[in-house]
């Protein structure tokens, strides 16, 4: 199995094992960016303190575990998720008792079992929280409280 990067075709799996292929044409853990380095970490880091402490009331389906450990959607996302079977996270509201549903969505369950697939709706999620307007307003005048 091979794939074909920029102009370099990059063998993938144990392939060059039984083809023959030039030494440059096999990926090698030297070939990683910086960036792929960086998203490997994080993903880490997310996995190590927020994941792998609550996997097994993950295995077991609690909704409540799997309602913390969320990915933000957006407009042009959402229906993705939807289609995916994700729940969006919703909640009745106090002051008026509507409910209000916000950008956020359960994780696909396949993509516990797929690595591939879960950087997949990562993406996707990262995506959507970079198009978010930002939260942070500028104080016109006013002072801010200590």
């Amino acid at each position: 199995m091979s794939a074909v990067v920029g102009q370099k075709q990059i063998v993938k799996g144990g392939s060059f094992l039984i083809e023959d292929r030039r030494p440059e044409d096999i990926f090698t853990p030297e070939d990683i960016t910086d960036e792929q380095r960086m998203f490997a970490r994080a993903a880490e880091e997310f996995l190590r303190k927020e994941v792998i402490p609550r996997e097994d009331e993950i295995y077991a389906k609690d909704y409540n575990v799997h309602r913390e450990l969320m990915l933000k959607a957006d407009a042009e996302s959402a229906g993705d998720f939807a289609k995916a079977g994700c729940k969006q996270w919703t909640y009745t509201g106090s002051r008026h008792g509507k409910l209000v549903s916000m950008p956020y969505w359960s994780i696909p369950d396949g993509a516990f079992d797929d690595p591939d697939e879960m950087l997949a709706w990562a993406r996707a999620a990262l995506a959507a929280g970079r198009r978010a307007p930002s939260k942070k307003k500028a104080m016109r005048g006013k002072p801010q409280r200590q």
